[in-house]
């Protein structure tokens, strides 16, 4: 079992899986400003998990400005055979019907 690291740059990119192995999916977010990521599959071959939201890391503890950006984490656990897609949105939950500030869609294959 494998586990790879996904962020933004892999966007519409094919990502080859085995059946037990997991990405995990690591995207900026800042949810001061009401912004959040949100996964969608397409397909059941694999299993999303909302990993949870790391506050900046990089700043010793305590000395990161209020409502800086920190890291969303999604684990996306290959579960059966196929192929699906999924897709990351990044917006605020109660604005429906609007178009995301950003996505990504990854082209997942479990083999």
């Amino acid at each position: 079992m494998a586990t790879r690291t996904l962020t933004e740059a892999d966007d519409r990119r094919d990502v080859v899986l085995h059946p037990g192995d997991t990405a995990v999916v690591r995207l900026t977010e800042t949810p001061a400003t009401g912004h959040q990521w949100t996964a969608t599959v397409h397909g059941s071959c694999v299993v999303p998990e909302d990993a949870g939201f790391a506050p900046p890391g990089a700043a010793p503890p305590g000395s990161a400005a209020p409502g800086a950006a920190g890291t969303r984490s999604f684990r996306l656990r290959a579960a059966a055979p196929g192929m699906c897609d999924v897709e990351f949105r990044l917006g605020r939950v109660w604005e429906t019907g609007r178009s995301p500030e950003r996505s990504v869609l990854l082209h997942v294959l479990v083999r």
